[in-house]
C-alpha cells in the first residue's frame, strides 16, 4: 500500500485547497526554504495520528494548525493497495467554547483507534519508524549499533514479529495456566464421578435387592395364602364331619336316656320283688342286680362321652 495523493485545506502554510499526488516508488518534493515542505510531513502525522503530541507537528495547540483567520483544517489521504482506495481524513474545527478533532475512514466517522487499528494492517504504526523526521537521519547515524538494530527491527516487521511472539508465549503460558486449573477441576470432577458411579451401583443393587426381596415375599404370601386356604378346606371338612357325629350323637342321647329309664324301672322292679320274696332267691336277684349295675354304668359312660364329645365338638 501507497499514498497516492494529500488533500490539503487551511492546514498550517495551505491556506487554501491542495492536492499533492505521490507516485510507486520515490516521490521527491523539492523548494525553497519556508515553503512548507516539512508541513507537508505534518499533515501525514496530524491525519494519521502518529504524533503523540502538538510539538512533533511543531506547534503549541492543536488549533495552531488551522491557517491564520480561519475556522477549520482537513487533511485527507488516499491509499492506494491493488486497486483498491481507502481515504483517511481529518478535520479540525475552531467553536467559541474551544475546538473539535474528528476523523473519517472511507468518509464514515472512526475513533483514533480505529484508524491505528485499520493501519496497523498494513504495518504503519505510531511508535515505527514509518515516517522520517528532520533530523532523524542524523540521530540514527549517531546512534549505537544496537540501537540501530532496534530501528531496522521496527522498519522490517520483526520487532512487531517479537512483540507478537512475547504476547502469544503470553498467551500460551496463560492457557498452560487454564489448561492445569481445567485439568485439577477435571481430576476433581473424576473423583467425584466415581464415588457417584459407586454411589449409583451401590442403589442400583439395592433397589434389585429390594425387588428380589419383594418378589419372595410375594412368593412367601402367596405360599401361605395357599397353605391356609388348604388347612381352611380340611378343617371345614372336618367341621363337617364332627357336625354329621355331633348329631348322630345327639340323636343318641334320647335313646341312651330312655334305655337308663328303663332299666332304672327294671332295677325299682327288682328291688320290690326282692323285698316280696325276702331270701328265696337272693343271690340270684343280687347277680341280676349285678349285672344291671354293670351295663347302667357302662350306659352311662357312654352318654358322659357322648355329652364330652357334642361339647368339644360345639
Amino acid at each position: 500500500m501507497y499514498i497516492e495523493k494529500i488533500r490539503l485545506r487551511n492546514f498550517k502554510s495551505f491556506g487554501r485547497r491542495a492536492e499533492i499526488p505521490f507516485f510507486k516508488g520515490f516521490t521527491v518534493i523539492t523548494g525553497p526554504n519556508g515553503s512548507g515542505k516539512s508541513n507537508i510531513i505534518d499533515s501525514i502525522l496530524f491525519c494519521l495520528g502518529l504524533s503523540t503530541s502538538t510539538k512533533q507537528l511543531r506547534a503549541e495547540r492543536l488549533t495552531d494548525l488551522v491557517h491564520n483567520g480561519k475556522k477549520d483544517a482537513e487533511v485527507s489521504i488516499i491509499f492506494a493497495e491493488n486497486g483498491k482506495r481507502y481515504e483517511i481524513s481529518r478535520k479540525v474545527k475552531i467553536t467559541e467554547k474551544g475546538y473539535y478533532s474528528y476523523y473519517y475512514l472511507n468518509g464514515k466517522s472512526v475513533s483514533l483507534s480505529d484508524i491505528h487499528n485499520f493501519l496497523s494492517q498494513f504495518g504503519i504504526y505510531s511508535d515505527a519508524y514509518n515516517v522520517v523526521m528532520q533530523g532523524d537521519v542524523t540521530r540514527i547515524i549517531e546512534m549505537s549499533p544496537f540501537q540501530r538494530r532496534k530501528i531496522i527491527d521496527d522498519v522490517a516487521g520483526i520487532s512487531e514479529f517479537d512483540e507478537k511472539k512475547e504476547k502469544a508465549l503470553d498467551e500460551l503460558e496463560r492457557v498452560r495456566e487454564s489448561i492445569e486449573k481445567l485439568e485439577a477441576v477435571i481430576a476433581e470432577v473424576n473423583d467425584r464421578l466415581q464415588s457417584l458411579e459407586k454411589d449409583r451401583d451401590e442403589a442400583i443393587m439395592y433397589k434389585n435387592l429390594t425387588s428380589k426381596r419383594e418378589e419372595y415375599e410375594r412368593y412367601l404370601l402367596a405360599h401361605e395364602y395357599r397353605t391356609l386356604i388348604s388347612s381352611k378346606e380340611r378343617v371345614e371338612k372336618e367341621l363337617e364331619r364332627l357336625e354329621r357325629q355331633k348329631d348322630e350323637l345327639t340323636s343318641r342321647i334320647p335313646r341312651i336316656s330312655e334305655k337308663i329309664s328303663e332299666i332304672n324301672g327294671l332295677v325299682g322292679e327288682i328291688a320290690s320283688k326282692i323285698s316280696e320274696l325276702g331270701d328265696e332267691r337272693s343271690a340270684e336277684i343280687q347277680s341280676r342286680i349285678l349285672e344291671l349295675t354293670s351295663e347302667l354304668e357302662s350306659i352311662r359312660r357312654s352318654e358322659s362321652f357322648y355329652l364330652e364329645e357334642i361339647k368339644r365338638i360345639e
